[in-house]
């Protein structure tokens, strides 16, 4: 049996606090897995998948039992076997979206604040609060431990891995990048770097990593064999942005309390050469998707309370359109038409999709708050 890849794209564009809601369309057939942040370890945010073209509500299902945390936001993946696997209060819990049913939970000390990653038939995903942070592999089938990896310093785990298919897997708390052995979560290297990293890395397929220093204001690149440094640039303002890569070409936005520094940029990523530096004056690129190649475009959320979603020319960093909202989410997904999908985290509550041109497709109203991912 095969999942819809449309009620796939659309759960994932409906996890909310504490709850799923599936919304439907006409179903393309064969499975469309997501199985990291931004689906890909490049963090494009874009699938081929035709995302439903109007909404109907076809199911929903409390996954997160604490009903005090009415703010939770909760992150999830998708496998091709129609597993989604959702980090909440103090677990991971995997849905089948076939069934319709939780197929497992597996508990935690503390809560696991960023999506987990699904490579091989096995989950990664880190606690993200608590005195000391812990690091697990379970089994995607059966939610069984494989093996944990403990970091033994305070600390918090609150980005999304990326697993290298040389067999490492990589992700960083606070001020340390790791990377650890997927076989057995035995340490390959690790690097403690002055500033703090609040984004999850992206990975070009190349043996490069990219971060996002928050405190030393600079984006940079480490060679994922031994985590060396591969060359680091000066950004002006806080960096705070999951980095896109794709065709040699690195995207991000930094921000201060002015409009002045605020910054859009596009760097080359084997030297990180910048190929393009605006400022928009508005807002900035915080979170990223990539359009299609044929579309030469980026969508981007600023994120906050700003409530915008932007589309901007790749080839430049120029401001293309810009859908006003009145509300603020995380960032948009692409679908295979360049429909853009994103979720907000507000009131009223809705699914937005919105056409490659900037008009708007429909928007769905939610009766929880909802989130992108």
């Amino acid at each position: 049996m095969q999942l819809s890849r449309t009620v796939g794209l659309a759960t994932l564009a409906s996890v909310q606090l504490g709850l799923i809601f599936a919304t439907s369309g006409v179903a393309q057939e064969g499975a469309h897995p997501w199985p990291t942040w931004q689906r890909t370890n490049s963090r494009i945010g874009r699938t081929e998948t035709i995302g439903p073209q109007t909404p109907t509500l076809a199911w929903r299902l409390q996954v997160d039992f604490y009903p005090n945390e009415g703010g939770r936001e909760l992150r999830a993946t998708l496998d091709a076997m129609g597993r989604m696997f959702i980090g909440a209060a103090e677990q991971v819990t995997c849905v089948d979206l076939r069934t319709r049913g939780i197929l497992w939970e597996f508990p935690t000390i503390s809560s696991v604040l960023s999506a987990p990653a699904v490579h091989n038939n096995l989950v990664f995903f880190g606690t993200g609060s608590g005195d000391y942070a812990k690091f697990y592999c379970v089994r995607a089938a059966t939610g069984q431990q494989v093996w944990r990896f403990d970091i033994d310093v305070p600390s918090s785990i609150r980005t999304s891995p990326a697993v290298e298919g040389n067999g490492l897997v990589l992700f960083n708390e606070g001020r340390t990048v790791y990377a650890l052995r997927m076989a057995t979560g035995g340490v390959a290297w690790s690097r403690t770097l002055n500033g703090s990293m609040y984004t999850s890395p992206s990975l070009d397929g190349q043996g490069r990593m990219f971060h996002s220093n928050l405190h030393q204001d600079t984006y940079f690149a480490l060679d994922i064999t031994d985590g060396s440094t591969l060359w680091e640039v000066p950004v002006n303002g806080y960096t705070t942005t999951t980095l896109p890569v794709e065709d040699g070409r690195l995207y991000g936005g930094v921000y201060r309390n002015s409009c002045s520094p605020r910054r859009n940029y596009c760097l080359d990523s084997t030297t990180g050469q910048k190929i393009w530096e605006v400022n928009p004056c508005e807002n900035v690129a915080q979170e990223i998707a990539m359009g299609s190649p044929e579309s030469n475009t980026l969508y981007a959320a600023p994120g906050g309370s700003a409530g915008v979603v932007y589309a901007f020319d790749k080839s430049d960093g120029s401001i293309k359109w810009k859908y006003i909202a009145d509300l603020a989410f995380d960032p948009p997904i692409v679908d295979g038409l360049d429909n853009i999908y994103f979720g907000s985290f507000g009131s009223p509550l809705y699914i937005w999709a919105i056409r490659a041109d900037g008009t708007e497709l429909w928007k769905y109203p939610m009766p929880d708050k909802s989130l992108s991912h």
